[in-house]
């Protein structure tokens, strides 16, 4: 029974230290070359590189024209990030608004749909796994977000 007993606590404490040291490295993982983007070619290079977003897809305004509706718009102004997880996003799963962002999320295979730019209108198409989510994922989807409007809005303005 010590046996057991020694040999089970070994076994918790090698799993508590390989956990401890793979939450260290995930925190010491630098931030990337995100906050560096000052314009979009740099945020689109940016984003390509990101081990989590490198799959994402800007949607232009023309690529959204099928999709453009006032309730989309409205869903869009109350929350700037629509996670498909989260659908019907406080409103009727029958509203225009969510019946279009869930028609953009599956033509794109995205999870989570991002507002980069509200005029024009740009979106960030994102596929995250579910395994990935976690504060890290979420404060990197707000960091690309915000990145990408500062990049876009310089690039925007006269």
């Amino acid at each position: 029974m010590r046996v057991a007993a020694v040999g089970f606590s070994g076994l918790l404490l090698a799993a508590i230290w390989c956990e401890a040291r793979g939450a260290w490295s995930e925190r010491s993982r630098p931030g990337g070359s995100l906050l560096a983007a000052g314009t979009p070619r740099d945020f689109e290079a940016a984003l390509r590189e990101h081990p989590l977003l490198g799959g994402a897809r800007i949607l232009e305004a023309d690529m959204l024209s099928h999709a453009r509706h006032a309730g989309l718009d409205d869903l869009l102004a109350q929350a700037p990030v629509l996670r498909r997880s989260a659908a019907p996003w406080g409103r009727a799963s029958t509203d225009d608004g969510v019946e279009r962002a869930l028609s953009l999320m599956t033509a794109y295979e995205a999870t989570d749909l991002v507002v980069i730019t509200r005029s024009p209108l740009r979106l960030l198409a994102l596929s995250v796994p579910a395994i990935a989510r976690d504060a890290r994922s979420e404060a990197d989807i707000q960091l690309a977000r915000l990145v990408g409007e500062i990049a876009f809005t310089k690039a925007d303005r006269p």
